[in-house]
Parts: C-alpha cells; structure tokens; sequence
C-alpha cells in the first residue's frame, strides 16, 4: 500500500473469512481511536415503492440491536466516553463510524458490530424513525440545494435510480395493504448488508496484532458475494440533453450551470483526465476567462469540475455567480466559455501543465497533515469500496501521465448537444411545479441560433487565456532542524501597540507555516454602518486580491481576510517558501486598496443579498444569529447590516478605511517552519509598513452583554418556514477555569440524554441538542430544537419539563459512570492536536483570549476532575431551574401552533439596540 512519506502509522489490509475487507492503522500519537464501515448501498438500491428505505434502515441501526437492546446505550455510551459518531446514506453507499477514548474502545466496538450482525429493527421504534424522517424532509423542504436536486431528479431517464426520492417521508415508508413495512426492512437488511458489500477501516494505538484480534467481533457478520453495480440505465435520455432549465429559488440568487454528461471517473483515476480539465478551465488568474467575464460585470466568481458523480455517469458543471447585468447575457457567457474550451482543445493539453498540476498533488501527499482519525477512516473505508490495495490511500493522488486521447475524449463531451443549462434567478419565467420541494421550473430546448453561435464562438478572449507557468510553484524543502524546541509560542516583542508571537515548530514535520496577523483600530466598530461599512471594505479587497493571488493559492498558498468587532484579521498558511511573496501583496492590498465603482456596486450589492437571505436560513440558524446580534454590541445582525450598507457610498467607505488607519494596535503569531530570526525580521518589516502612516494605539476591549440579573428573556422571530423552533441560553458571568469546567461537564452530561428523550422518544424535531456556547470568554449552554409539528410553547415546556427531571437521571448514574464521563471531558478538553494547521490555530485563539501562558486547557481539566455529581445537581436546581433564572429564550412559531409562549415573569425584547442600550456590558481587555 502507498502511503505518504509523512505518514508513520503502520497499515494491514486483510480480508475476514466472511469476506469483509479491512484495513486496520496503528498509529502510536492518535488522540482516539476510530473505525468506519462503509455499505456498497445507498438509495439507488431502495425500492421504487419503498424511498427512502436504506435512510430508514440507518436510522434504525443505532435504535438497539439483540446483545445490546437499550436502544439509547450505543450513544450513552460513545457520548460518555468522549467519543463521536453518526452514518450517512448516500447515493450507492452508507457509512458508519466512531471514535472514543482508547480505553473504551473494545467495548464499543463490540457494540457498533453488532449493528450488522443482529440489529433489532424493532417494530416499536418505527414509526418513531418514520416521524423523525419526516421532521429531516420537512426541515429542508425550502432548502435550494435540494430544491435543485429535484428538479435535475424530475428531468432525467425516469428509470435511472438517481431519480427517486433518497429522503423518504410518512407517505413512502407507510404501512399498504399487502406491504408491511417492518417486514421489508428486516429483508433489505438481511439482502444487501452482508460482508461481501462491507469495508472497513479501524485506527488505533493499538498494535497491529492486538487491532486483528479485535476485529473478530465482525466474524458474525454474514458472509454474500460483492455486488456489482446495479447502476445499467443511462442517466440522460437524448431528450434531457440540450435543454434550458429555469429555475426560481427561495433565496435571491442567480447562477448560471453548465451541465456536461460524462462516463464515469473511477476507470481513470490513475491519470484524472477530468482534474485537469477541472485546473485548465477553473483558472482565476488575471487573463483568465473569470476575470475577462467580471470585467463584463457579467459574473462575479466561477468553478469547474463539480457535479453529481457515480458508478456510470458524471455530470461536469461549469458553475457561475452571476450579477443582475449578467443575467440578461447568459447566451454570450457560454459563447465565451465555448470559446475557452476550443482553446484548451487547441493549445491547453500540453505535458508542462500536466505535470504543474501533478507537482501540486505530489506535494500534497508528500507533505499529507493528519486530521482526525474518525474523520480519516469515514474517507478510507469508502475508499476501499473504489480502489485496490495498493491505492486505498494513493489513489486520490495519483496522476501517472497525460494520454491525449483519453484527455480529448473528456473535452470532446464539453459540446452544447450534451449540455444541460441551468438558469437559477428570481426573475425566471417558469411553467411547471416539482414534486416535494415546490420548486418552480421550466424546460425548454436550446434553439438553433443560439446552438450555431455556441458550436462556433466568434467572441474574443484575452491573448493569455490559459494559465502561464506558475511564479509560486516551487519545490517544497524539508523543514529545518528546530534549534530551541518550546512548549508554546513567546512573545519576540513586546510593545503597547506591537506584540509579535513566535514558535518554530518541531512536531509535525511540515516545511509549512501559519502567520496570524490582527489589525485592530478604535475606528472600525464604533457604529452599525462602521461595521457594515468595515465587511464591504474586506469583501473589495478579496475580490481585489483574487487574480494577483490565484496562482499563490494553487501552489499550496491560503490566505483568509475577515472583519472582527475591533478590526481585521489575516490568516496566511502553507508552505514557507513563498510566504514572505505573498504577504507582502496581501498588505499592499489591505493597506492601500484600491476601490472602483464597479466592484463597489457589484460587491455592495452581493453583500446586501447576502445579509437579506439570512432570512431564508433554517429557523433555528435564524435563532443562533439572533442570539449573537443580541448579546454582543458590535454585532448588529443580518437585518440591521441590510439596512446600513443601503445607502453607503463609494466616497463615504474610502473615508471610512482612511479613518480606520488613523491609528492601529497589531498582533501577530509567526509560526511552524520560521526561524527566530526569520520571523523578528518579518515581524519588523509588517510594522514599519502598518505604522508608517498610522500612529500606534492600544488594543480595543471587546464587549459581551451581561444578562445577569435580568430573570428571563424572550425574543420572537418571524420565519417563513413551516418549522416552528427555540433556542435557549443560559450565561456565566465568570470566566474562570472553574466555570469553563462546570458548563462543559453540564453539556457533556446533558446532551446524550436530551437527544434521547426529545426526539427520539418524543419525536419534538429533527434538529434537537444541546451545544456549549462560550462568547468573549463566557461559558455557556444552548438547548434547541426544531420542530414540523409543535409550536414553541410545547419546545419550551419540554425543555423545561426534561430539566426537572436532569437531577434524578444524575442521581441514577454509578460512581463508575460518573468518572468515566468525566475521563471523557477530560480527554477532549486535552485532547492532542493532530496537525499543524489545529494547533496554530488553538495558539492564537489562546493568545486572544489573553492565555498567555498556554495552560487553560489544563486549568479546565483539573476542574473537571474536581467538580461532584451533588455540584452539578445542585447548579441545575439553583440556576437553570430557578423561578428567577436568568436565561435568553428565542423561538419562531413558522406555521405552526401560534399559541403565545408563556411569558409569565418575563421580559419581552421588541429591540434589540434599545436593549443593548439599558444592559450592562462585560469588557474583555
């Protein structure tokens, strides 16, 4: 098997007598361990008369199984154990996975075994499932993802399994005459869950020989023959190919999707023919297609490659952002793009491409960062279901050489008779309404005209259309010996207005770097339209950046730009080599950017659609905005940032960004493959050119509404969504390791039996948990839940109803469980970090909640270890179920029961910045 030269764990791959295929990792630094097992069945294996069927049986998996017949003691016990897990159906696969603390881990895994050895799939809990699948259909019925997938499901060979409905809803999974649904299930599951359609992946600390020995436990899974694909129908009939569809979203935005039918991908891994075209026609460089077509003021971003993909067919979509102009030149941005693809036919498939773009993947494999072994082991465990041994891990990699022929028959499908062209906009004229997701659509064939004019473009397009060779495209080194390891970055300098954090990296290996830069100034936030004015400013600099940066960005470069509540932050990463280059265009640029009338309009009015359809987002996100907008005064909310930016004006946010460099207050962390040295002189050279015309200033204390006091508050949103939802907070007025502990043991314990008892017993929504949620160093508590057929005042009282009892539920667990829930917290707050990216970011999130020393972490942990079951019993009975208890509770009633929150001794906020006015305010230095 080939693997990363950075990669140290150990691999065996072996196949079970059964047939089950198995790859097992041993990895001495895992955090935890992890297995996956992933199914070759998805819902193009459900019957025509049963949808929905394989997102059934996922569901009732976890719902108990004959050793293990709890069926809350699978996430009981995960959850408890510091552990994750979930599954997922998709299209011809599903997938199962977990991770927990090395010490639990046979015992769960004996558990997740028996999911496919001896399920229950108990008759009491189906209609449950049924009601839960349901509440999932319903709470995206306005989502335009799946909006759109319905429409493409409803214009395609009728016969092609993609067609049906993957969902499933109470009328597809109901009880018929003849057709009784437990029945079926028990079938579908003994039929296609057998070990010859199963891979598995496992990572541990665990030794190889030990990791073999515990796999035995899926030795009782039944053995069966893989299947081959059941996959034969094309995808596309002639009559679904050279067509228009327009489409009417919910949200206000346009787009423009060209749709070309391709033969599967999977035959020609080895050599990506269909990446390259991908890199070729993506390009977003400054004499690119992209840039000649927003110089148009036609689109305003671009991709190539993406689509829906499986064992027979492939849809390669050329997908555009489009401005309002552009809507009215659909036929002449597809000219224009037709005229790309002719280039690349003519001059683009050249050997010296190729192998840029294979140096870019070599070097990503070269130089591989770990991630998180549950995450890992979902991706191989599919993997296996695609390629050999050899390439389990290899194969996403692997590109061998350019072969022309196979390149120009790819391209030679990129041709308007093959196309499907999706128009997505508000302004469509449309004729026909979708089944299950209401989306209005039309259809109609592309005319000979337009057909002449695409087959043969007479636009013009810049000279240098095809990417020239890449300035940042160099070979990666190796890194450099550390010559003073340290526990944690340490302050170079260390001035009022100037702190530069440094620490060379030893631990991952990686010739890589992240350089965190904060620019903060007491004129960025000090008002609504400031704020709104401050996004619109970081906005116009990206898209200015965009063309310059590109090639950065393929060779291995990142950079993020983003506006906080006291200024800006800027995130570089990757490799070292070109770094400095890159800065140095990035601060030019934030320095001194240059604003033009065009993008102004163009990006202004992007931001605005962007802020008015967060009216649009599921009800409970709504609720999680509002909660922000609500208690943090530098944050207005989407609605209130709308209104701002209306009437802003070129003129008034160049005012705005020569005031905000008036004066500056920087931070900076400098870390991975720097040298002291290296990183002192950087450091140096970002001053001087950020105070050369700016004087230096303190840093800007950031600010957090403190309810404390207030008993209480209700907030109701309205929301066109048929959902009704709540969302409820609770705050800590402390900020101490000890409150961090307490509100994350509190959460950790809450979760797993919240989730049981509200939606799986009482079926209240899809969307049910709990979550801890710190702001500005505050801990605190969420519980929320979505719901298609109880209105807020019953989310509220079940929420309330569960507390009263949360005591005795405590009471009920062993000395032994207790501990282990605690060992689990422990092991997450802790938990190592995998790679560099994880730990730079952890560094520089402490140094901005003033950790200077690194050590909360550590804190938090001791007092988890010290807090007592009668601590957290007695914390819920004085603080979450006290009649004077101070918490924020938001709800929309969507359509459903309208009947009035109980409101007794509470105080209602009609508006939000008079309430942020009478608050008292935490300020966090």
């Amino acid at each position: 098997m080939l693997t990363s030269p950075n990669d140290h764990r150990s691999y065996r791959y072996l196949t079970l007598e059964n047939g089950l295929r198995v790859l097992l990792a041993e990895d001495p630094q895992a955090t935890k361990s992890a297995i996956a097992l992933a199914v070759n069945v998805g819902h193009f294996n459900d019957p025509f008369e049963r949808q929905g069927m394989s997102h059934l049986l996922e569901h009732m998996l976890f719902l108990g199984t004959e050793k293990y017949p709890n069926a809350e003691d699978y996430q009981k016990f995960i959850s408890t154990h510091g552990g994750n897990h979930n599954g997922w159906t998709g299209t011809e696969h599903s997938c199962y996975f977990f991770d927990i603390d090395h010490q639990q881990f046979l015992p769960a895994l004996d558990r997740f075994a028996q999911f496919f050895i001896a399920p229950l799939l108990d008759p009491g809990w189906l209609e449950k499932e049924r009601q839960s699948i349901d509440a999932e259909y319903r709470m995206k019925i306005k989502d335009d993802v799946r909006r759109l997938f319905q429409v493409h499901k409803e214009t395609i060979n009728p016969a092609h399994p993609f067609a049906k409905f993957s969902v499933g809803d109470l009328e597809t999974l109901a009880d018929r005459e003849g057709s009784e649904l437990a029945t079926e299930l028990r079938d579908y599951f003994a039929q296609n869950y057998h070990a010859g359609n199963m891979t598995l992946c496992m990572l541990s600390a665990m030794p190889l020989a030990e990791q073999i020995e515990a796999i035995s436990v899926f030795d009782g899974v039944r053995s069966g023959e893989t299947k081959p694909s059941l996959v034969k129908e094309p995808l596309y009939r002639p009559e679904d190919q050279g067509i228009t569809l327009l489409v009417k979203p919910q949200k206000t935005v346009r787009k423009l999707i060209m749709s070309f039918a391709m033969p599967e991908v999977d035959s020609c891994y080895r050599t990506k023919p269909v990446n390259f075209i991908s890199h070729l026609l993506g390009d977003e460089g400054s004499d690119s297609l992209l840039a000649q077509l927003k110089a148009n003021n036609w689109v305003s971003s671009m991709s190539a490659g993406g689509g829906i993909n499986g064992s027979n067919f492939k849809d390669f979509n050329i997908e555009f952002l489009l401005t309002e102009q552009g809507l009215g030149h659909v036929p002449d941005i597809v000219e224009h793009t037709f005229a790309l693809i002719n280039e690349i036919k003519a001059n683009g498939l050249e050997d010296w491409r190729y192998a840029e773009k294979k140096q870019l993947t070599e070097q990503a494999f070269r130089f591989q960062e770990k991630g998180r072994p549950i995450d890992l082991v979902g991706h191989l465990a599919v993997n296996m279901q695609h390629y050999n041994e050899e390439d389990v891990i290899y194969g996403d990699y692997r590109m061998e050489g350019l072969i022309q022929a196979e390149a120009n028959a790819r391209l030679a499908l990129l041709k308007p008779e093959n196309m499907r062209l999706y128009v997505i906009a508000p302004e469509v004229n449309t004729d026909r309404e979708a089944k299950l997701y209401f989306t209005h659509y039309s259809v109609f064939p592309f005319d000979e005209e337009m057909l002449t004019s695409w087959k043969q473009p007479k636009v013009s397009l810049r000279p240098h259309v095809l990417p020239p060779p890449n300035p940042y495209l160099v070979a990666a080194n190796e890194p450099r010996e550390v010559a003073q390891p340290l526990a944690h970055p340490v302050r170079l300098v260390d001035q009022p207005h100037f702190r530069l954090w440094h620490k060379q990296e030893e631990k991952f290996n990686q010739p890589k770097g992240h350089l965190y830069l904060s620019v903060d100034s007491p004129y960025a936030s000090r008002n609504p339209t400031e704020i709104a004015m401050l996004r619109l400013a970081v906005e116009m600099i990206l898209d200015n950046l965009s063309e310059t940066t590109y090639p950065a960005e393929i060779a291995g470069l990142s950079y993020h730009i983003y506006a906080h509540q006291c200024g800006v932050t800027l995130h570089l990463a990757g490799f070292t080599g070109k770094q400095r280059l890159l800065l140095e265009t990035l601060l030019q640029h934030l320095y001194y950017p240059e604003f033009h009338e065009q993008s102004f309009v163009q990006l202004k009015s992007q931001l605005l659609r962007h802020w008015k359809n967060a009216e649009k987002n599921r009800p409970v996100s709504q609720l999680f905005s509002e909660l922000a907008a609500l208690l943090q005064p530098a944050n207005p909310g989407p609605r209130r940032l709308a209104d701002e930016i209306q009437n802003v004006t070129l003129p008034q946010l160049r005012d705005y960004v020569d005031s905000f460099k008036v004066e500056l207050h920087l931070e900076m962390m400098i870390h991975g493959d720097w040298l002291a040295d290296e990183a002192a002189e950087l450091g140096n050279w970002v001053q001087q050119r950020l105070f050369s015309h700016a004087r230096p200033g303190k840093g800007c204390p950031r600010e957090l509404l403190n309810i404390g006091g207030l008993g209480t508050l209700h907030r109701q949103l309205e929301v066109p969504h048929n959902d009704a939802a709540l969302v409820v907070y609770y705050q800590s007025t402390l900020t101490s390791p000890n409150k961090v502990a307490l509100f994350l043991l509190l959460n950790h314990l809450l979760s797993s039996p919240f989730f049981h008892e509200l939606r799986t017993q009482q079926q209240l929504g899809y969307m049910v948990g709990t979550g801890y949620l710190p702001m500005q160093r505050h801990p605190g508590l969420i519980m929320y839940l979505q719901s298609p057929n109880n209105g807020p005042n019953t989310l509220l009282s079940a929420v309330d109803e569960f507390l009263k009892t949360f005591p005795a539920i405590l009471e009920q667990m062993s000395d032994e469980e207790w501990q282990h829930a605690q060992l689990g917290l422990i092991n997450q707050v802790i938990e190592p970090d995998n790679n560099l990216r994880t730990l730079a970011q952890r560094y520089w999130v402490s140094i901005g909640n003033k950790d200077i020393e690194f050590n909360q972490r550590e804190h938090v942990a001791k007092h988890i270890q010290g807090l007592t079951k009668q601590r957290i019993q007695r914390f819920v009975e004085e603080r979450l179920l006290s009649t004077e208890v101070d918490r924020v509770v938001l709800y929309s009633h969507g359509e459903q029961d309208p009947t009035p929150v109980a409101d007794k001794d509470v105080t209602h906020v009609e508006n939000i910045a008079e309430f942020k006015l009478m608050c008292e305010r935490f300020v966090l230095n």
